[in-house]
């Protein structure tokens, strides 16, 4: 049986490590058909320009605040009581 060529050289795994070192990566897979799964999980902090906003930036409507007042449990919602 005659010798295949490899799939993957060691010269492409060293480049391919480097340059995945430079960019931050957190994992890499290599497989056996020669495919290199590179994972970079770069978490970029949030600029303060997003238009985001938390729940409790906004006042609870009117029939919210006195429901709450009266009922420390969820409302229920049609025929579901929570």
């Amino acid at each position: 049986m005659p010798h295949r060529p490899p799939t993957i050289t060691q010269p492409t795994i060293a480049r391919a490590l480097r340059e995945a070192k430079k960019q931050g990566c957190e994992l890499i897979e290599i497989k056996p058909t020669g495919e290199l799964l590179i994972h970079i999980n770069k978490i970029t902090p949030p600029k303060p320009t997003d238009n985001t906003y938390s729940i409790d930036d906004f006042p609870p409507l009117e029939n919210e605040q006195e429901e709450y007042s009266n009922n420390k449990s969820c409302p229920s919602v049609g025929d579901i009581k929570f």
